[in-house]
C-alpha cells in the first residue's frame, strides 16, 4: 500500500482541475455554485490550472448505480436478507429488495452502462488531472426518522448527481468544507480524481484547507 501522504504537502500548482459549467454550477443552489467557484478561484491562486470541459451524460450513471448497488447490497446481506427482512427499515430494505430480485440481464445491463461511462469520462478528462464539482445538489436538509422510513425510489435522484457517478465508475473523491450559506447551513466542494489519483487529492484538501481555514464545524444539538 503507497503512502498516500508522502506528497501531501506538495501544494497544487501545476495542476489542471476540469469544471464542466453546465453539469456543475447548472440548476444548482445559489450558495452552492458561489462556494464552487470560490474554491475554483483558491486553486488558481495557489498554481493550479481551471480548466472548462464537458462531461458525458451523467444520467446513465444515476440511472444505473441502483441496479449495481443493490444487488452487490444483496450479495452481501445474503446471510440475514430475506431471512430476517422484517428486521431492515424500509430505505435499506428497498435496496436489498431490489437487489435480490434483478436480472442477471439487468446487472449486466447496468454493468455495461458502468464501462461505457468509464470510457466516456476518461476520453471527456484527458489532459486534467481531477474535476471540481459541488458534493450535493441542494444545501443539507435534516435527516428524519420520516427520510429513513421513505423507500429511496421516492428519493430526488437529482440530489445525487454528482456523487453517484463516482460511486458508478470507481474514481476517488474528497469532499471538503466550503463555508455556509446565508442560512448559516454548511456547504461543501468535491474533488474526483482518476484511478489511484488519492496522493492528488490529498494535496488539494491540504492545500484547500491551509487557503480557507474551513474545518469541520460541531452543529448545535438541541
Amino acid at each position: 500500500m503507497p503512502d498516500y501522504t508522502a506528497s501531501i504537502d506538495d501544494g497544487v500548482a501545476g495542476l489542471r482541475i476540469g469544471l464542466d459549467p453546465v453539469w456543475a454550477l447548472d440548476r444548482i443552489d445559489a450558495g452552492i455554485t458561489a462556494a464552487v467557484e470560490a474554491a475554483a478561484d483558491v486553486m488558481r491562486d495557489r498554481g493550479a490550472e481551471i480548466v472548462p470541459l464537458t462531461l458525458p451524460d451523467m444520467a446513465t450513471a444515476v440511472e444505473g448505480w441502483p441496479v449495481l448497488c443493490g444487488v452487490e447490497a444483496a450479495a452481501a446481506h445474503a446471510e440475514t436478507y430475506p431471512s430476517r427482512a422484517g428486521e431492515y427499515g424500509p430505505y435499506f430494505g428497498y435496496f436489498l429488495r431490489m437487489g435480490a430480485e434483478a436480472s442477471g440481464v439487468d446487472y449486466a445491463r447496468a454493468n455495461q452502462r458502468r464501462l461505457e461511462l468509464v470510457e466516456q469520462m476518461r476520453q471527456a478528462t484527458d489532459g486534467v488531472d481531477v474535476l471540481i464539482s459541488p458534493a450535493m445538489a441542494t444545501p443539507p436538509f435534516p435527516v428524519t426518522r420520516e427520510f429513513f422510513m421513505t423507500p429511496p425510489r421516492d428519493f430526488p435522484q437529482w440530489r445525487m448527481r454528482f456523487t453517484v457517478p463516482f460511486d458508478f465508475n470507481g474514481w476517488p473523491t474528497i469532499t471538503l468544507p466550503a463555508g455556509r450559506n446565508a442560512e448559516g447551513v454548511p456547504l461543501a466542494v468535491q474533488f474526483a480524481g482518476k484511478p489511484l489519483s488519492e496522493p492528488t487529492l490529498f494535496r488539494i484538501g491540504r492545500a484547500y484547507e491551509r487557503a480557507t481555514g474551513y474545518r469541520p464545524g460541531r452543529p448545535p444539538v438541541d
